[in-house]
Parts: structure tokens; C-alpha cells; sequence
């Protein structure tokens, strides 16, 4: 813990000014209801339309106390809007930026300089008001990753899990993850799976093309550059082979969007099918990269819909069950390594074990193996919470060594990060320890049950 607190502290003294303007903090303001979050601060009675960042972009929240012994609420900002946050803070320098809950102003700090790390601290005059208010923003992050996972049967690894399981899963979770897994999963038609063993025509084609849109002989106009060569060969090609059109979009073209390359994408794919909508019309709204990012993500599901549904003579094909064979196989590859393990079983993930290991979208796209990697996850960590005792009210760990539970290092490493997280989270006092259904520790909220 104190470490987390030195950390924290730094942040505020480095990158917020805390303002001592007792009409801020828990005021009730003059406008209209706002989401959870913060927002940019436009003059002394007013805040901004749109917040920056809501409850759902937080991730890793925690109830501190600060040098003198006040509370004050912790956390980061989701790897995915991370650099929303950034671009944000960087605008507001010098400026005040708020927290807003239930409609009032918790914090309103002045903004030293960006703020990459995506980390930020929430303080208040009312400070004894925060356990409350953690409590319920905590509430509030369940509540919505709960809510992507209501009803849905798809994945019945996520719901073969105790309620205490699934409820720690809900608090670390990243949103944004939580409803690709979903999406995927429960909308395949909208996810396209493909196999290339051979992009060496492709690359060359793209090469050219990106050579071709360098030179200087043409003017702005995007019909110009439609007429080259080039640009035929490579639209060309991809007409011809479908499957290619998911390395465009991980190509040059999408590395900026608002321009010529625009055009050029809705001109690939709107001749080859009509239907899809423009990416324009997807992107030309945002006003920074991560927010444009999704944009582009849901143009990107319209357009892999029409590929999984469409024939090559623009017919629909109500029997293509690619994508939906696809998730099926992950699911059966995921079930059968799961009916294989013992007590003895050596475990370790496909890829080094970190949160990216186990989320279905991560930086380098779909994860195939995000089942399988859960699956030897969940076991490894049911085999380290037997090693498990409680004094004190804190989590005592008795592991010496991966050895000891038969895993990868790198497995054995992150479930030790998880148990010291545990204990933070009791340090809070928002946070019990009980045993699950399995007869096993692990820790929920301290009203758990009492529902």
C-alpha cells in the first residue's frame, strides 16, 4: 500500500493542481444530467457536453489515503482510451478538469501537463464522503459488465464460474474487452475469420499502391488517383480475394483515415458491396484516435457481415456458418484441453500469461486462443488459492514456487500480482474474504450476499 500511495501522490503533485474552492467539490451544479466521469471544466459554472472518460474507461480503482491520512480514489484509465485521455489532458493544461458523480463535482484539479500513464487520482475537501462514493463507482463498473454478459449462454466457461468468481472478474475486467468477448461470440456473422498462407502478391500490390499515392503528379481530387494503375491492380485484387480485404484494413490506408484514404477504402468496398455504409461517415465525428478506433471497429463489423453473408454475385447466403464454426472450434479446442487436465498437468498459456493472453480482442486482433489460455488460467489459480490462508483479514500465500502448482513462471507470477491486488482491495474495507462454492478463498464485495 504504500507504495500505491507514494505513486498516486506523485501523479497529483506532477500532473494536478487540487483546487480549494469549497463551491465545487459534492456541489450541485446547474446542468443537465451527466454520465459518471470527468469532463473538461469551460468556466467556473459550467463543464463540458461530453465527458472525457466514463465509469466503463476505468479500470483498477482503489480507496486510499493520501500524507495526511484523507481518503482518496485511485485508478487508470483502459488501455483503449488511453490515449483519448492523453490527447484530453494535454488540451486542459493549465486548465481545471472535474470528476462528476450523481450529478455533482467530486474533484475539479488543474491540469499540469499530459498525462500518458492514463493514471489519475480523485480527491475532495469532503473527503469521508469517498469510501461511499468508490463504493458505488465500483457498483457501477460491475453492474455494466454484468449487464453485456445478461442472458448470454455462448461462453459456458464464463458461467460454469461461482457467482464470487464471476463477480472479481467483473471488477477487473476491461469494459471494452468484456463486449468484444460478447460481440464475438454472440454475433459471429459480424467477425471475420481468415486463413492467408501467402500474402506475397498482396504486399507487393499495396506497396505499389502506397508508392503511387507519394507521388506529387496528382491533385486532391480522390477520382485522380482512382485512375491509376496501381489502384485498379490492388481494388483489383482484392475483389478477386476477399479475404485479403483484413490486411488492408491492418494496412497503410487505415493509418489515416481523414483524407484521400477514406474515399479510396469506401470506393474498395461499397463496388463490392453496395450496401456496406462509409467509413466517412463513421469516423468524420470523432476528434481523437482512440475514439476513432471504435468507430472504425464497428464500420469494420458492418462490412465483415456482408462478407460472412454475401456471395460473389451479391446474393445472401442465409446457410454461411463460417464465423459461427469458427467460435464453435475455439470452443470445443477450449472444453476438450479443459477435460484433460489433472493434477498433474503441467499448465501454461499459448503466449506468455497477461490480461491480453485471456481477453478476446487484444492488441494484435481476435485471440483465437483466449478460451484455451482461461481454461489453464481458471486451474492454475484454483491449484494456487489451495496455498491460500487468512490472518488478520489479509490473504496469507504459503506458494514458494511455480513448482509447487506445476505451472509457467510467467502464470505463477501473475496469480501472486492477483493475491497482492486481493489484499488492496481488503485494505479499502469495501471487500471481504469468504469461501466459494469450491471451498476455496477469495474476495468480494463486503456486502456479497446480502442481496
Amino acid at each position: 500500500m504504500r507504495t500505491n500511495i507514494i505513486l498516486f501522490s506523485l501523479v497529483s503533485l506532477l500532473f494536478f493542481t487540487p483546487r480549494m474552492k469549497a463551491q465545487s467539490n459534492t456541489a450541485k451544479h446547474d446542468f443537465t444530467h451527466k454520465e459518471n466521469g470527468w469532463y473538461l471544466v469551460l468556466r467556473t459554472d459550467s463543464i463540458s457536453a461530453k465527458p472525457i472518460i466514463t465509469v466503463k474507461d476505468i479500470v483498477g480503482l482503489k480507496l486510499e489515503k493520501d500524507y495526511y491520512g484523507k481518503y482518496a480514489i485511485s485508478g487508470r484509465i483502459s488501455k483503449h482510451k488511453i490515449n483519448k485521455w492523453a490527447d484530453a489532458t494535454e488540451k486542459a493544461i493549465g486548465k481545471q478538469i472535474a470528476f462528476v458523480y450523481n450529478d455533482s463535482i467530486i474533484s475539479d484539479p488543474q491540469v499540469n501537463g499530459r498525462i500518458e500513464s492514463g493514471a489519475f487520482m480523485i480527491t475532495s475537501q469532503s473527503d469521508q464522503k469517498l469510501p461511499e462514493i468508490y463504493k458505488g463507482i465500483m457498483k457501477e463498473k460491475s453492474d455494466s459488465i454484468e449487464v453485456i454478459f445478461d442472458g448470454w449462454e455462448k461462453d459456458s466457461l464464463y458461467y460454469e464460474l461461482s457467482s464470487e468468481e464471476r463477480d472479481s472478474i467483473n471488477m477487473g475486467i476491461d469494459y471494452w474487452e468484456a463486449k468484444a468477448w460478447v460481440d464475438m461470440s454472440s454475433k459471429p456473422d459480424e467477425h471475420y475469420w481468415y486463413n492467408i498462407e501467402d500474402s506475397s502478391e498482396y504486399v507487393k500490390l499495396e506497396k505499389a499502391l502506397e508508392d503511387e499515392l507519394d507521388r506529387t503528379n496528382y491533385n486532391s481530387n480522390s477520382s485522380d488517383y482512382m485512375k491509376s494503375e496501381a489502384y485498379k491492380a490492388y481494388k483489383q485484387y482484392l475483389h478477386e480475394n476477399k479475404d485479403y480485404i483484413n490486411l488492408m484494413f491492418q494496412g497503410f490506408l487505415f493509418n489515416n483515415l481523414k483524407g484521400l484514404h477514406a474515399y479510396l477504402v469506401d470506393d474498395i468496398i461499397q463496388s463490392k458491396y453496395p450496401s456496406a455504409p462509409s467509413i466517412r461517415s463513421y469516423i468524420d465525428k470523432t476528434d481523437n484516435a482512440d475514439d476513432e478506433r471504435f468507430a472504425v471497429y464497428e464500420w469494420q463489423r458492418k462490412v465483415w457481415f456482408l462478407m460472412n453473408t454475401t456471395g460473389e454475385n451479391n446474393t445472401v447466403m442465409s446457410d454461411d456458418q463460417k464465423a459461427r464454426k469458427r467460435i464453435d472450434k475455439m470452443m470445443e479446442k477450449a472444453n476438450r484441453y479443459r477435460e484433460s487436465i489433472t493434477d498433474t498437468t503441467y499448465l501454461q498459456t499459448t503466449v506468455e500469461m497477461s490480461y491480453s493472453a485471456i481477453d478476446a480482442l487484444n492488441a494484435d486482433g481476435y485471440n483465437d486462443d483466449y478460451l484455451y489460455n482461461q481454461v489453464a488460467y481458471l486451474a492454475a489459480l484454483d491449484r494456487a488459492r489451495k496455498y491460500l490462508s487468512e490472518k488478520d483479514g489479509k490473504l496469507i500465500c504459503s506458494l514458494s514456487s511455480p513448482e509447487d502448482i506445476n505451472v509457467r513462471k510467467d502464470l505463477y507470477d501473475f496469480i501472486l500480482d492477483l493475491f497482492q491486488q486481493w489484499n488492496e482491495m481488503l485494505d479499502s474495507g469495501n471487500f471481504k474474504i469468504i469461501k466459494d462454492e469450491k471451498g476455496l478463498l477469495t474476495v468480494v464485495y463486503k456486502d456479497y450476499g446480502n442481496k
